[in-house]
């Protein structure tokens, strides 16, 4: 990545990350286990759980992985499916919230949102959504 400093060019070394973490749990309970210890230290609510899904939601994850994200997701208690939620591009999707205990909720602006027909996950509240994701072997390659 080259960006300009006083006047002159700076290069930053591009530092490659493993596409999907491998260290993530495969199973339902191991997965609810781990976001409950996963939360960025900033607690245990409702909230917080609904933070560190969409963190680990918006990347890339191993089949496996996801498929006990959304599981463990299914046994938080207060869930509500929406069929009539949008997203960010105004069309309608199938969109998955609560409210906390604390009365701070995760609520529209930061619902999970899927296709209602494939069920693929599209992003979360208002601001975004996944429309195609990849991974590539090299910089500058696209999927």
């Amino acid at each position: 990545m080259q960006q300009e400093s006083h006047g002159r060019t700076v290069t930053n070394r591009c530092v490659p990350h493993p596409a999907a973490p491998a260290d993530l749990p495969t199973t339902a309970d191991a997965m609810f286990a781990y976001l409950h210890k996963s939360t960025y230290g900033e607690g245990d609510t409702r909230h917080d759980l609904g933070n560190e899904v969409v963190a680990l939601a918006e990347g890339y994850l191993r089949p496996a992985a996801r498929a006990a994200l959304y599981e463990a997701v299914a046994k938080v208690p207060g869930l509500v499916a929406r069929t009539d939620a949008n997203g960010a591009d105004g069309r309608s999707v199938l969109g998955i919230t609560w409210t906390s205990t604390t009365g701070y909720g995760i609520g529209n602006q930061d619902e999970f949102l899927f296709d209602p027909v494939t069920f693929a996950y599209l992003g979360s509240g208002t601001t975004g959504v996944v429309v195609n994701q990849g991974i590539v072997d090299a910089v500058r390659q696209r999927p």
